[in-house]
């Protein structure tokens, strides 16, 4: 017999509106925009359970709103939207998720089982990603006057989605093992670009016989976490994600490695049919990709910081009139910390010069590996 997840709810009695444009707010307990997003965000964490399963218990606890002001191009009045961060305890993780209440959105913006708001100090995609949340509600916004959709037409259409990466590498111990600065004795980090692109190789496995005798993809991911494997098998990892920076150009640092993927110079020996877009991702060749088991890769950076990660996974609401509103699971590779859910901004609306272009991977070339040539080590 299905049972429903058991939840519980702890909400802190005052917040306050750290929005700099905004003044603070005092919120109640039965505040109707913060029950709405509580609800939104407990509907996609809610999972019908199978005969013997226990209970899990998750606990949402508030953290902050934020009210920002919203025009929408052409309009003479600003509305205002409260999103409310929750802390996300989850079978012994903590994460956040970020929601609004508003009635014409009651719409999550984010998801992650581990991690952190807080970590936009260090991980510069999760950064871009909130950072562009106002945007994406602009275009909502305007979708819902365009379209005259009302609340009530809203249904999740994919509810249980899922992505297509397993794996939870990052950029330190153990991948970065066989990293190296010339002239130094430091051990660099691996590189994002190195992780993603040694993530997406192993996941697709395309063509084994390019890496026989040396790795084994199946056994490299057979377990999320590289150090839940066995030392031989790390070593391997570790050789892997190196291969994977020195062919993409990896320019070694000791506290930071860059590369490009697009340079990732055996994507045509080993058979992958790829190509590169401008911005952010279109949601539409993004979810056909993915629905058909091809995760993307996307590049972005800013002035002083950039990152390489990998969109793996869709989900969507439906609202009638048809109009898609889309969640893309994001692989930060950094180890596991703040993959998760988000709001993204569409490439066929919004144009994000951050966010500098999105690598498809549209098939593959079955005869691209007909010499069987093998690989012998990271600098051949």
């Amino acid at each position: 017999m299905k049972q429903i997840l058991i939840y519980i709810i702890s909400i802190f009695l005052f917040i306050g509106c750290n929005d700099q444009e905004m003044e603070n707010i005092t919120l109640h307990t039965q505040d109707i925009e913060l029950q709405n997003a509580k609800k939104a965000i407990e509907r996609l964490i809610a999972k019908p359970l199978t005969k013997g399963e226990s209970l899990p218990i998750y606990t949402l606890s508030l953290r902050e709103c934020k009210q920002m002001k919203v025009k929408i191009d052409g309009g003479s009045e600003q509305d205002s939207i409260k999103l409310f961060t929750f802390d996300y305890f989850n079978n012994g993780n903590k994460g956040f998720a970020i929601a609004s209440g508003d009635q014409r959105l009651s719409s999550v913006y984010a998801i992650v089982e581990n991690g952190n708001i807080t970590d936009t100090t260090f991980n510069w995609g999760l950064k871009f990603i909130i950072n562009n949340f106002s945007s994406v509600i602009k275009e909502e916004l305007k979708q819902i006057q365009t379209n005259s959709i009302s609340p009530q037409s809203s249904t999740l259409s994919l509810s249980n989605p899922i992505y297509l990466i397993k794996t939870t590498w990052g950029q330190r111990h153990p991948y970065n093992k066989t990293c190296q600065v010339t002239g130094n004795s430091c051990i660099p980090p691996a590189g994002c670009t190195a992780v993603a692109l040694a993530q997406v190789i192993a996941y697709f496995d395309k063509p084994s016989s390019r890496f026989q005798g040396v790795f084994n993809h199946s056994a490299m991911t057979a377990v999320p976490s590289a150090t839940n494997l066995t030392p031989n098998l790390q070593d391997m990892v570790a050789k892997f994600v190196h291969y994977c920076g020195v062919k993409s150009n990896m320019n070694y640092q000791c506290n930071a490695s860059g590369a490009w993927p697009h340079n990732f110079e055996d994507f045509d020996l080993l058979g992958y049919q790829w190509n590169i877009a401008n911005g952010a991702p279109s949601h539409n060749k993004l979810y056909n990709n993915i629905m058909e088991g091809r995760p993307a890769i996307i590049v972005g950076y800013s002035e002083s910081e950039g990152h390489t990660w990998i969109l793996d996974g869709m989900e969507y609401d439906y609202y009638n009139p048809p109009v898609f509103w889309y969640r893309i699971h994001c692989n930060f590779g950094w180890n596991g910390t703040d993959n998760g859910w988000f709001k993204f901004p569409p490439g066929e609306i919004l144009d994000y010069t951050d966010l500098y272009y999105t690598l498809y991977i549209d098939g593959f070339d079955e005869e691209a590996n007909s010499d069987n040539k093998t690989y012998t080590g990271p600098n051949e």
